[in-house]
Order: C-alpha cells, then sequence, then structure tokens
C-alpha cells in the first residue's frame, strides 16, 4: 500500500503547521510504516493516509516533485 505522511524534521521541536512536510511511501501497514521511518529518520510524524488509486492519479498529475519511496 502507499501512504502520504505528513511530518516535521525534527521530532523533538514543537509542531508547526508552516514547517509540515510530507513524502509518499509504500509499506505493509502504518504501524510498520512508522516504525521504519523513525528508525531510520528523526521525523516527527504527525498523520499518516492511505492513498487510493483516485487520490495517488491525482498527485502525480498535479504534484512535480511526487515519488514513492520504496526501501525505507
Amino acid at each position: 500500500m502507499i501512504y502520504k505522511v505528513y511530518y516535521q524534521e525534527d521530532s523533538e521541536s514543537a509542531p508547526r503547521r508552516e514547517s509540515t512536510k510530507c513524502l509518499y511511501a509504500e509499506a505493509e501497514s502504518i504501524p510498520d510504516l512508522k516504525k521504519k521511518i523513525t528508525d531510520k529518520f528523526n521525523y516527527g510524524i504527525e498523520y499518516v493516509t492511505e492513498l487510493n488509486d483516485e487520490y495517488l492519479n491525482y498527485e502525480k498529475e498535479h504534484n512535480p516533485d511526487f515519488s514513492i519511496i520504496k526501501d525505507l
């Protein structure tokens, strides 16, 4: 499954909407994805959502920086 992850680059800082970034990643489940991200990066995860085909196609068409991380 493909997920969109909203995060802060520093897990120690208080979240600020202006600093929120997102990434797209492939994983078996949300808990699996969160574990892989927190093991590899010092990101503060705010929200994770699964992307359906329609949303995924929209992101591909309208986001020039769109890429999916497959190997976390």
